[in-house]
C-alpha cells in the first residue's frame, strides 16, 4: 500500500485520507510531516480480487493499544451456529506493526497531485466482494472466501475448544485470539488478533459484513458533496447512533469530544442529539471495548503511542469506518485522536476531531476547485486551513440525513 506526503506552509490545515476499495471499508487520518503540515494520502490497491491489510507504523509497542480496555476472548463461533456465518463480506482488514518497508511510499510533488491521488470521488465502488463461508478440514475450521479468484484473501482457521471454535492461525500463521466482536443482529462481525514476528508485536483486525441478498444501488444524490461514497455517492448511517467517548479521560477531554460531536448539531441549528434527520446519542465509558468492537463506536484520545504511516510524518487523527455494502450503509466506526502529535506542534485537538466527525458521520473530503485553481466550497472537510462548519458542510450533512 502506498503512502502520500506532501509539505505545504505552516500553519495551513490539511488532512490525509486512506481508503481501502468498497470491498474493505474505508481509513481516514490526519498526518502532519515535519516540520511542516502535509495534505492527504490514499491507499492505491486499485485490483480485483486482493486482500492486503492496511498496515500502519506504531512508534511503540502495538499492544498499548488494548490497555485501559475490556476485551471478550469467548468465541461467538460454536458448532451449532456454523451455518450463520456464511456469505459474508471483508469489509475492513488492518495491521498496526513496529515498523513499516519505506520502499513502498510513494510521494507526491504537488498539492494537485496530492489531492487527485486522495480524491474520495473516484467510482470505486463497484467491485466484486468476496463471500466467506466455514468448511472443514480435519479437526480444523477454515473461514475462507469462496470462488474462483480469491485465493490471495486470508484463511482464517479455527480449533474446538470446550464447544466453541477459536481462531489459532490466518493464512497458516499461528496468532493469538485478542477480542471477538458481534453485532445484535448478526449482520456484523470482527475478530481483533495478535502475533510477533521479526518486526515485533503487531495487532491485526478483520471486520466481516453480511452480504446474504442482491445488491442495493448506490444512493445518489443529486449535489456534488462529497460522502465516502465519492461525489454525490450518499453511505449515510441507518441510525439512531450511538457514540461512545471512550478512556479515562479528564473533565477538559471529555468536553472537547463532546463539543466536537455536538458542534455539527449546533451549525445546522439543530438540538443536541439530532443533525438533520439522523439522531444520535452520546455516552462516556472510560473502559471501552478494544478498537475493533463492532457494537461500541469510540472516539478516543490516545496518550500511550504514536501512530506512523512512515518515518517523517506525525499522525494527528484516523477515523476507521466500517461500510455494509449489500445496503451501502456505515455499520461501525472509531476515531484516535493522538495526543503526541498535537502537542507537538502545538495543535488543539477540537478541531481535529470535529473534522474526524465529519468522516465518523459520512462525509469525504472537499478538493473541489475551479479553472484558476480556486477552492470552489469552502470546508472544514477540505486542506485549506478552515477552522470552522461551513454552510457547504451542513447542506452536504442535511442532503445526507434530512429533515
Amino acid at each position: 500500500m502506498s503512502k502520500r506526503l506532501m509539505t505545504a506552509p505552516s500553519g495551513t490545515n490539511p488532512f490525509i485520507i486512506q481508503g481501502l476499495q468498497a470491498r474493505w471499508g474505508l481509513l481516514i487520518l490526519l498526518v502532519l510531516s515535519l516540520p511542516f503540515a502535509t495534505a492527504c494520502g490514499r491507499s492505491s490497491k486499485k485490483g480485483k480480487n486482493t486482500a492486503v491489510p492496511d498496515r500502519y507504523f506504531v512508534l511503540g509497542d502495538p499492544m498499548v493499544m488494548l490497555d485501559g480496555t475490556l476485551p471478550d476472548k469467548e468465541s461467538f463461533v460454536t458448532t451449532a451456529t456454523l451455518g450463520d456465518f456464511s456469505d459474508y463480506t471483508l469489509a475492513g482488514f488492518t495491521v498496526f506493526q513496529p515498523k513499516v518497508d519505506v520502499t513502498t511510499i510513494d510521494r507526491v510533488d504537488s498539492q494537485e497531485e496530492l489531492e487527485d491521488q486522495n480524491s474520495t470521488d473516484d467510482g470505486q465502488l463497484d467491485n466484486e466482494l468476496s463471500l466467506y463461508s466455514f468448511q472443514r478440514e480435519g479437526d480444523k475450521l477454515l473461514y475462507k472466501a469462496q470462488g474462483e479468484g480469491f485465493n490471495d484473501y486470508p484463511v482464517l482457521e479455527f480449533v474446538e475448544v470446550n464447544g466453541r471454535w477459536d481462531i489459532t492461525a490466518v493464512s497458516g500463521d499461528p496468532v493469538v485470539a485478542e477480542h471477538y466482536s458481534l453485532s445484535a443482529d448478526k449482520r456484523v462481525f470482527s475478530i481483533l488478533i495478535s502475533d510477533t514476528d521479526e518486526l515485533g508485536n503487531y495487532l491485526g483486525g478483520m471486520t466481516f459484513t453480511r452480504f446474504d441478498d442482491d445488491q442495493k444501488p448506490v444512493p445518489q444524490l443529486d449535489n456534488s458533496y462529497q460522502y465516502l461514497g465519492g461525489k454525490g455517492l450518499a453511505i449515510p448511517w441507518e441510525g439512531p447512533v450511538k457514540v461512545s467517548i471512550c478512556g479515562d479521560l479528564s473533565a477538559e477531554d471529555q468536553e472537547t469530544f463532546n463539543r466536537s460531536i455536538t458542534d455539527w448539531s449546533v451549525a445546522m441549528g439543530d438540538p443536541t442529539g439530532t443533525m438533520g434527520g439522523l439522531s444520535y446519542e452520546v455516552e462516556f465509558v472510560k473502559n471501552g471495548k478494544p478498537w475493533t468492537d463492532v457494537n461500541q463506536h469510540c472516539i478516543n484520545l490516545v496518550k500511550s503511542y504514536r501512530l506512523e504511516t512512515q518515518e517523517d510524518t506525525a499522525v494527528f487523527g484516523v477515523t476507521m469506518p466500517v461500510v455494509d455494502f449489500q445496503n451501502f450503509r456505515i455499520v461501525d466506526s472509531q476515531i484516535f485522536i493522538f495526543h503526541d502529535a498535537l502537542s507537538r506542534f502545538r495543535e488543539a485537538y477540537l478541531l481535529t476531531a470535529v473534522h474526524e466527525m465529519g468522516h465518523f458521520w459520512g462525509l469525504g473530503h472537499e478538493f473541489s476547485r475551479d479553472i484558476r485553481g480556486e477552492t470552489l466550497h469552502p470546508s472544514i472537510m477540505g486542506y485549506e486551513g478552515i477552522n470552522s462548519i461551513t454552510d457547504w458542510d451542513k447542506a452536504a450533512i442535511l442532503a445526507l440525513y434530512p429533515r
